[in-house]
């Protein structure tokens, strides 16, 4: 059975991504944030995107692998993976182009393993729609509730975590230290913006158990222990002081993210939290104008492209008219390029515009796209196949004549 479309998470898919962009206008024109509390409602943005990853395993992802098997649901997420990575993959070389730095490190970029702004949540995206599969079948044998506690533990665990030794160089990089901080986040000097994908697992499950509330798999009322839990984890984050007082000022920054610090994970990510649950609450039952989907329904495009554009902005431009109007102009000029494309999208569609009109070129193109990122993500499945047949046949003991 169909899953009625919760709005109330696409307006907060929406309203995450104009916070992004926000933060990365402003960063690149180089406004600080007027306030710690603005700051700390930007910064929600990251969280309120892995929550929604992990509530859309369960609207989604889960229910397409029970009725149409595992393998559909890897092609499908494996090419949207691909899809991710290519535009990561544009972002890295816009920064090559934009700020010139060597080709090893733009090549390190293009791994994974350096730090490329902007793009983060495309790289986070890319590893966790690849590793989609494993999570499917993770939470079809483990109970959520338990895959968060132990998600969990992980964040009691952050002194010891942070205690390990840091990866010795290789060919003079910090590429095993790269690796490690951008998977397990260990290092307490990070190479790669945070959350690690081991540590961002706690807003992925708490995402999944949001998204089957929403739809009634789980009682009403079994909501309440996941905010109890963010709050009380909250509490004590704030008595893990050895990397810097946890404060406002802090949280309104990307040191903590950065650090993995728990403080991040459960006050942001309760914060994070709330805002879900509060554009929920706003829409249940009422028509929502579609203007407030637009961002979040084109995120992928808005990453991917609209960082590009606020790569190559011009810093002349903020001499001329000033930091925090030529902040807000990029953010105008970047929001159009994505309605502009919503609606190209719309009117693009084989019959409804010329084959060679602008809509009809852009439809055609983001149709060629997702086929070619299918066929990708199939010639990947093939291969995984054919090895997990070979093993198979390996381990099964052979038939005997008697």
């Amino acid at each position: 059975m169909a899953t009625k479309r919760i709005y109330g998470l696409d307006v907060a898919r929406s309203w995450a991504m104009l916070l992004a962009l926000t933060a990365h206008a402003m960063v690149q024109v180089g406004t600080p944030m007027p306030s710690p509390l603005i700051g700390i409602v930007i910064r929600t943005s990251t969280p309120i995107f892995i929550l929604l990853f992990g509530a859309m395993i369960a609207l989604v992802h889960l229910p397409r692998a029970e009725r149409d098997g595992l393998k559909a649901l890897t092609r499908r997420s494996w090419a949207r993976g691909i899809q991710c990575y290519l535009l990561f993959l544009a972002n890295v070389i816009a920064l090559w182009i934009a700020v010139p730095y060597s080709a090893r490190y733009a090549f390190l970029c293009a791994l994974m393993l350096g730090s490329t702004p902007y793009a983060g949540i495309l790289q986070y995206y890319t590893i966790m729609f690849m590793a989609m599969p494993l999570a499917i079948l993770l939470l079809r044998r483990v109970p959520a509730p338990l895959c968060l506690a132990a998600a969990v533990c992980v964040h009691l665990a952050f002194p010891q975590l942070k205690s390990l030794p840091t990866p010795p160089p290789v060919m003079g990089q910090p590429i095993l230290a790269r690796i490690v901080d951008l998977t397990i986040g260990t290092g307490s000097v990070p190479q790669i913006a945070g959350p690690s994908i081991l540590h961002s697992l706690v807003l992925v499950f708490a995402g999944f158990l949001l998204g089957r509330w929403l739809t009634g798999a789980s009682p009403r009322g079994r909501l309440w222990p996941l905010p109890l839990l963010f709050a009380a984890a909250g509490l004590w984050s704030l008595t893990q002081t050895r990397y810097g007082p946890i404060d406002l000022t802090s949280l309104s920054s990307m040191r903590l993210r950065n650090l993995n610090h728990p403080a991040y994970t459960f006050i942001m990510g309760g914060f994070a939290l709330v805002l879900i649950l509060a554009a929920v609450a706003a829409t249940r039952g009422r028509r929502v104008p579609d203007a407030l989907l637009v961002l979040g329904r084109r995120s992928l495009f808005g990453f991917g492209f609209g960082n590009v554009i606020i790569t190559f902005w011009p810093r002349t431009i903020a001499t001329q008219l000033g930091a925090a109007p030529s902040a807000l102009l990029l953010l105008m000029v970047v929001i159009a390029v994505i309605f502009a494309y919503d609606r190209a999208l719309a009117r693009g569609k084989p019959g409804e515009a010329g084959r060679f009109s602008f809509p009809g070129l852009i439809h055609a193109t983001a149709t060629a796209a997702d086929r070619l990122t299918t066929r990708a993500a199939n010639a990947l499945i093939r291969p995984a196949r054919h090895i997990r047949r070979s093993c198979a046949r390996i381990a099964a003991p052979e038939l005997s004549d008697s």
